[in-house]
């Protein structure tokens, strides 16, 4: 049975940031490139299930113009039957619907 993810709060899941990882020569003081460090970048996997005001807010929004945006269609049908789907496929279609509103 999959997890409803949709109840965690979690509705875009952005990156989370972890900046502990080093090397030798960064503790050492050798690396030049510790002024350059960026943190490295994990994204949380797994499936999410549209929530009801999720689904409520895509309805109102023309299926052939978010496949226009570049939801793939039958990720956009999936989401739409309330099964579930990456959550980053997720939040990507809400960005889009989120941006069709606005205008």
């Amino acid at each position: 049975m999959p997890l409803d993810h949709s109840r965690s709060g979690d509705q875009y899941w952005p990156p989370i940031y972890i900046g502990k990882e080093s090397d030798k020569h960064r503790e050492e003081g050798e690396d030049l490139s510790l002024l350059e460090f960026k943190a490295i970048e994990y994204k949380r996997k797994g499936y999410a299930i549209a929530t009801n005001e999720q689904l409520e807010r895509l309805a109102k929004v023309p299926k052939r113009e978010l496949m226009r945006r570049g939801v793939n269609q039958h990720t956009l049908e999936k989401i739409c039957a309330g099964a579930p789907v990456r959550g980053t496929k997720l939040a990507e279609c809400l960005k889009v619907v989120q941006k069709l509103e606005q205008n």
